[in-house]
């Protein structure tokens, strides 16, 4: 199954008190010098352009769907960056940026992947990895990979039961940190693993 990223990214040490894998702190974000839109923190922005060199990113016949999350995601967001780094990229918009409805914010992501033809790379972030998901699961023929950065927990937003828990069927990447407030380190692994889906840890990114 081709994937998008190693299976694991760390580095020796403890995350949370335990002796597991870590990685080297993330630093703050830089503008980026021709746009005017803050680059990432250097390890996204490691990991985005990792995905930007994959077979899937550059397939001209694929659309790339960015999916924030709560209270969307402004200029100085990773995900503003991704945007200006592939051209033809949509944003799903949703009705209420503030309300965590999955099932509405699901349907949103399903509206958007129905209104752009062939197959679509998804790109998303916190509730909006949520959204993504149960969305994907559901239109399985229409995905060709999936990018889910700092997934919130379902457990947080009463949606668990709603998420799937099989391996998605096309290759994706969790990507998550060990400070994360919306969800934690090993609770991130266990959704990717769920998923089947190749696992990396930034370490204290936020």
């Amino acid at each position: 199954r081709p994937t998008l990223a190693p299976r694991r990214i760390s580095s020796p040490g403890p995350v949370n008190g335990s002796a597991g894998p870590t990685d080297p702190r993330a630093s703050v974000s830089h503008s980026h010098p021709q746009s005017g839109v803050e680059a990432p923190n250097p390890s996204v922005k490691c990991v985005a352009q990792s995905a930007l060199q994959t077979e899937f990113m550059r397939d001209t016949m694929t659309t790339t769907l960015i999916i924030p999350g709560l209270r969307s995601s402004g200029p100085g967001h990773w995900q503003a960056w991704f945007e200006e780094q592939i051209p033809g990229t949509v944003r799903v918009i949703q009705g209420d940026w503030d309300k965590a409805d999955l099932t509405i914010w699901s349907a949103r992501v399903r509206r958007d992947i129905h209104r752009n033809p062939g197959r679509h790379i998804v790109v998303a972030h916190s509730f909006g990895v949520l959204a993504a998901v149960h969305a994907a699961a559901r239109e399985p023929d229409r995905i060709s990979a999936a990018l889910l950065v700092a997934p919130a927990d379902p457990e947080k937003f009463e949606s668990i039961r709603d998420l799937p828990r099989n391996p998605l069927p096309f290759p994706a990447v969790v990507v998550a940190s060990s400070n994360d407030p919306w969800m934690t380190l090993w609770k991130a692994a266990e959704w990717a693993d769920r998923w089947g889906a190749d696992f990396v840890n930034l370490g204290e990114a936020g």
